[in-house]
């Protein structure tokens, strides 16, 4: 057992089933979303979202030579379903099913090695010169794909079922799954892993470490969800979990490092820790990716670090030439409302806005993929960087107008600064990150004395007397 199981913390495991770890797989599987957790939880705004990447998953399956090698094609793209605030990331698990033939797939041409004739590593010798052959014909194909789809990346996985010679003393040929791994991501060289042997079908592990501590600028207790764990999941070829998934706190061992005044620091030294723990400067008593690999018996790893949160700044000219980084405010129409002003709307109309005026924080993950045989060489899957409001007010404004309607109004917003009252186009509000749609009140009988005895009524004129 590694010594780092050995270690008095507090391990936990938990179910794949459970729907918390699964919006988890769902979001290092699409390859991208963040969710936040901000302090103030009653007041918490909506993470909003950027465009997230997609990431296509294609497995071809080929059975054994002896059943004349029948072949299978499952694509999927993997779309983050949702993104949530307070409540982290809620996302679904990549199952959007594509036709093969619709994105232009059409995979490998398969090897027949026979049924127990031809050694293991003749197999392997022959598959790498087949696929190696077929590599720049299938990139093309996963290129097409991408752009039909807008995917920003694809995995191709070749399982084939194979029975090779029996090795001396066994007595009869064990099947085997042959398993070939081909990697394209937009902008990046395209990666092949050699094929190999084994004797189960080959799995990935999803890992991803959360960071513990957060901008020192950020009110206290605005952070990821899970801050400072290490989380990971075994899945099978098609990106599905297959086992439980596990959790370990680590302190924040692999935090990027915070700014030191004069120091040079370098701001992956934390990410270093985590493919390594034997650098210098690491704890060797905690898991890397490599030994979560080795201990899990995952042919690779698909790695999300998430980079700690800070205020989102933008700069900003100054006299002399001179340049300062300031905060970016931002503000948030959650709620905005069109009533009538007294009995009918005979006074006019109540326009209403709720909202919310506060900073912007920013959240970046970084995605890797990694090969066991080369466990400390990540390849980049791509960054993600998302918003999330953090409010330090919030605001209830409301105007008395002539009779209108909710048309007229589009687009147009009570002024969130200060405490004017102004209609102001909300394109010229600066930093207005969303506002919601306008919600017509109905209207309202006219109020009555203690002592009446209540009278229909309609807005079209009280109602005739029952005869």
């Amino acid at each position: 057992m590694a010594n780092w199981a050995r270690r008095n913390l507090s391990f936990r495991q938990r179910r794949s089933a459970g729907g918390a770890f699964r919006a988890f797989a769902s979001a290092v599987l699409a390859a991208l979303a963040t969710g936040l957790a901000l302090s103030p939880a009653a007041g918490a705004a909506p993470a909003l979202a950027a465009d997230a990447p997609r990431l296509l998953v294609v497995l071809q399956t080929v059975g054994s030579s002896a059943a004349g090698l029948p072949m299978t094609i499952e694509v999927r793209l993997g779309t983050p379903a949702g993104l949530g605030g307070a409540a982290g990331a809620t996302l679904a698990l990549p199952a959007t099913h594509l036709a093969a033939a619709s994105v232009g797939i059409e995979g490998v041409a398969a090897g027949d090695y026979g049924s127990g004739v031809t050694a293991a590593s003749a197999i392997e010798t022959l598959a790498a010169a087949r696929l190696q052959a077929q590599a720049a014909s299938l990139g093309a194909q996963l290129e097409h794909a991408m752009q039909a789809t807008g995917a920003q990346g694809a995995i191709f996985t070749l399982l084939q079922q194979v029975t090779p010679a029996p090795l001396a003393g066994a007595a009869a040929p064990a099947a085997a799954t042959l398993a070939w791994t081909h990697v394209r991501l937009a902008g990046q060289r395209e990666h092949s892993s050699a094929p190999r042997l084994r004797p189960d079908a080959p799995q990935l592990l999803l890992v991803r470490y959360t960071p513990l501590r957060s901008a020192p600028e950020l009110p206290a207790g605005t952070h990821w969800p899970q801050p400072g764990e290490l989380e990971w999941v075994p899945v099978d070829a098609a990106l599905q979990p297959a086992g439980s998934a596990s959790a370990l706190p680590t302190a924040g061992a692999f935090d990027e490092p915070p700014a030191m005044a004069g120091a040079a620091v370098d701001p992956d030294a934390g990410l270093h820790c985590l493919l390594d723990h034997l650098r210098k400067g690491c704890d060797p008593g905690l898991p890397d990716v490599a030994s979560l690999m080795a201990s899990s018996g995952a042919s690779g790893a698909m790695l999300e670090y998430r980079r700690r949160l800070a205020l989102q700044r933008r700069a900003v000219s100054l006299a002399g030439g001179t340049t300062a980084w300031e905060a970016v405010l931002a503000t948030r129409i959650d709620r905005r409302t069109l009533g009538p002003l007294g009995p009918c709307g005979a006074s006019g109309d109540t326009y209403r806005n709720l909202g919310r005026r506060g900073y912007v924080v920013q959240a970046t993950a970084d995605r890797f993929l990694l090969a066991a045989a080369d466990p400390t060489h990540a390849r980049p899957l791509g960054s993600t960087t998302d918003s999330a409001l953090v409010p330090s007010e919030t605001y209830d404004k409301q105007v008395a107008l002539p009779r209108t309607t909710a048309a007229a109004l589009d687009g147009i917003v009570i002024d969130p600064a200060g405490d004017l009252l102004d209609l102001l186009p909300a394109a010229t509000v600066p930093g207005l990150q969303g506002v919601a749609p306008i919600e017509v009140l109905a209207a309202g009988p006219p109020a009555r004395s203690r002592n009446s005895l209540p009278t229909p009524f309609s807005c079209t004129g009280p109602a005739a007397p029952a005869p």
